[in-house]
């Protein structure tokens, strides 16, 4: 777990375009999450999409 961190510190920035992680090993969690940034009030954010079955979720 401490990997896939230490790689998404590294590609999340204001260059990444979008991240699509699928086929999670826990389903009742996300089939598919897609990450991508989003700038509001001049500060980097990132939107975060999950698919749960035919349930779309978004949080920034």
């Amino acid at each position: 777990m401490n990997e896939i961190r230490e790689v998404l510190t590294q590609i999340l920035n204001e260059k990444l375009i979008q991240a699509v992680f699928s086929n999670t090993k826990e389903e009742t969690i996300a089939g598919k999450v897609k990450i991508r940034p989003i700038v509001l009030k001049g500060e980097l954010l990132f939107q975060q999409t999950l698919y749960r079955g035919t349930q779309v979720f978004h949080t920034n």
